[in-house]
């Protein structure tokens, strides 16, 4: 087996760090180490590591995709995604490896935290708990960076995320390409998160796009009564989230 662990960073750079010494302590030589470097400066890393540098801040799903193309360019059986800032802890990594490496098919491993990380995280988590859930993720830690996919799924996948919305989509386009899941229980080192009030907007505006442009999927799939509930909320969404969108940016909006 190859497998990749793909680290997006940014601003992490000392976490990083110890993430990396703490992998090859616990796990030797079985991973190699990709690095996507999103923008930060003076990363001074063991020459065993990857780096990829993106030469302005791409947003964490330009990042992992970069990951994904050169796990696929290169061979690779799987990937395991893991945050740089030291939040996932590497004892774990056995545990994904073993579940997407086992005899029973299963292409995606999730990462679920025992506990969030605030009463505000807890309300979106339970928000999108309720649509996800409609398409059939339940009980499923939406927003957690910990992940493990197998090489198979990734070339099926469809991604086009830039930002924190990548979380998200991958669970979307598993779905779509009926891929098995299982999930790992982890507790988490607890650190400030970069995620903020528009980046939750921004992804369930990610989600009522999807949903909106898959409704072909969504109703041979599903029955009338989720299509209906789906798309209306969707549509509505869309609505409310763009009027968030705005006050949020303080009623700018871009124009080219």
């Amino acid at each position: 087996m190859k497998r990749l662990i793909i680290i997006p960073v940014k601003d992490e750079k000392d976490t990083l760090s110890l993430l990396i010494r703490d992998i090859k302590r616990r796990h030797k030589d079985i991973y190699d180490i990709l690095v996507i470097n999103d923008n930060t400066e003076d990363i001074t890393l063991p020459g065993s590591i990857i780096i990829i540098n993106n030469k302005r801040n791409l947003g964490k799903g330009c990042s992992i995709r970069k990951g994904f193309g050169f796990a696929l360019a290169n061979d690779y059986d799987y990937v395991i995604m893991m945050d740089a800032d030291g939040e996932h802890e590497t004892k774990y990594l056995q545990e994904f490896s073993d579940k997407i490496e086992s005899k029973t098919k299963c292409d995606l491993v999730l990462g679920k935290r025992k506990k969030l990380r605030s009463g505000k995280r807890k309300a979106f988590s339970n928000f999108t708990g309720v649509w996800m859930g409609l398409l059939g993720y339940n009980n499923v830690d939406y927003y957690c960076g910990y992940k493990a996919i197998s090489s198979e799924l990734l070339r099926k996948m469809i991604l086009k995320s830039r930002r924190y919305e990548i979380e998200i989509e991958i669970l979307l386009e598993a779905l779509k390409n009926k891929a098995n899941y299982k999930t790992v229980l982890i507790n988490l080192d607890y650190r400030k998160s970069q995620m903020k009030l528009g980046d939750f907007v921004a992804i369930n505006l990610f989600f009522d796009v999807w949903v909106l442009r898959n409704k072909t999927f969504i109703s041979k799939n599903y029955s009338l009564f989720k299509y209906i509930i789906l798309i209306t909320a969707a549509m509505i969404g869309l609505f409310a989230s763009y009027l968030m969108s705005f006050f949020l940016s303080g009623g700018k909006q871009n124009r080219k």
